[in-house]
């Protein structure tokens, strides 16, 4: 059973942390900058509230950085020397910022998008590791085992254009959602009009490849429908370049894709 100490509050803090108590790991502690926060979360995972770094209990197995990926280096510089290792869970960010201050290092990177107030399947989520050496990867590797059917190693450079795809798949397709539901509203028009084409295009996606279930004036390069829709969107400039450059990527990767 290992003992864990997490580092951060948010999301991935909340959802891993339980994950790893419901599969009998203790959490040993919980660091927040915030006290209420470390010690909300700390309550739920059976844990103790630390918010100085200096009273990290030491003989923790795993110190797991749940921040984001912007904090993930700074933390760890201010993190004290302990004899476990010192894993963070950013796909941005690579295993060196951990490797200038603490001798056993890893990644455990979740390719996953995480809402504490929802539950999701971890046993189907990729989980991506990288270790400083063979004996922490197996370490880590066996955590990434006990919540995920899915464990691949991956160095910091791919994890990296990982990180970059998942980025155009899961925040850069939610915006424009957000994008959809703005032009709806404006016309006093319910969101709920677009659910079913957004479910019936997703499983398309995922029953094949994003390229087949293409559709769309853009793919058909209709230039009589995209100038209707670009002429409504002058009073929106961004979202006029968005509808633009987005069509011309949907044209030509689709001529790319046929003419091999």
């Amino acid at each position: 059973m290992s003992h864990i100490t997490i580092l951060g509050t948010g999301n991935l803090a909340t959802i891993l942390g339980s994950a790893l108590k419901q599969k009998g790991c203790h959490i040993v502690q919980v660091y927040g900058r915030t006290p209420r926060k470390a010690a909300e979360l700390a309550s739920q995972l059976g844990a103790q509230p630390v918010v100085n770094l200096d009273e990290l209990d030491a003989a923790a197995d795993i110190y797991i950085i749940c921040v984001s990926d912007s904090a993930v280096g700074e933390l760890a510089l201010r993190l004290p020397r302990v004899g476990g290792v010192v894993v963070h869970c950013a796909g941005s960010i690579g295993i060196d910022v951990l490797q200038r201050s603490h001798a056993r290092t890893a990644v455990l990177y979740p390719l996953q998008t995480f809402t504490a107030t929802r539950q999701v399947d971890l046993s189907t989520t990729p989980f991506l590791v990288e270790a400083s050496d063979d004996a922490t990867l197996a370490e880590v590797r066996g955590v990434a085992s006990m919540l995920s059917n899915s464990c691949t190693e991956v160095d910091s450079g791919r994890r990296l254009k990982i990180h970059l795809a998942a980025v155009f798949a899961n925040n850069f397709t939610n915006h424009m959602a957000a994008i959809a539901g703005e032009i709806l509203e404006r016309e006093g028009l319910d969101f709920e009009l677009l659910r079913p084409i957004m479910a019936e295009t997703f499983n398309k996606m995922l029953a094949g490849t994003p390229v087949a279930a293409q559709t769309g004036p853009a793919r058909r390069n209709d230039r009589n429908v995209m100038d209707k829709h670009i002429e409504l969107l002058t009073c929106s400039p961004k979202w006029r370049l968005i509808y633009e450059l987005v069509s011309q990527s949907i044209h030509e990767l689709d001529q790319k894709k046929h003419n091999v």
